[in-house]
Formats: C-alpha cells, sequence, structure tokens
C-alpha cells in the first residue's frame, strides 16, 4: 500500500497544475490536507483486483504449462 500512496502522490504532481514542481514530501501533505490519508490510496480499488486478476492469469498459465508437460520440474 505504501507504493500505491507514493504512485498517487507521484501522479498527482504531474498532472496537478497546483503540485507542480513540488517535492514528493510536500505534494504528498498538500494531498492529506486537503482530503485526509484516504486520498493517498485514491484507486487502490481497481488496482487490487488488477493485480488479482494478474495474479490469477499468470498461476492458470503456469500451472496449464506444467500440465501440459511444457515446463520440466523434474530437476
Amino acid at each position: 500500500m505504501l507504493t500505491k500512496a507514493i504512485d498517487v502522490v507521484k501522479t498527482r504532481i504531474q498532472i496537478d497544475p497546483a503540485l507542480k514542481g513540488k517535492s514528493l514530501l510536500t505534494a504528498g501533505r498538500s494531498i492529506v490536507a486537503a482530503e485526509g490519508p484516504k486520498g493517498l490510496l485514491t484507486g487502490f480499488g481497481p488496482t487490487a483486483v488488477g493485480y488479482l486478476l494478474q495474479g490469477g492469469a499468470k498461476f492458470a498459465g503456469y500451472e496449464a504449462a506444467v500440465s501440459s508437460g511444457l515446463v520440466d520440474l523434474t530437476d
């Protein structure tokens, strides 16, 4: 979740003219002052769902490769 908060601040610095040119810490403080701590977790739900889908697809693909013999685990 810490990396999500850092990503939110970075993105807001890039797109918000009021935060442009401010440091990560200064911009983070501005966001918390204006929106509260929850402002740093904006978009966490969709990001978590995306990670879940991506991880599930990787796991399913790997399991399919192992069961079909494309990956050999007999070392």
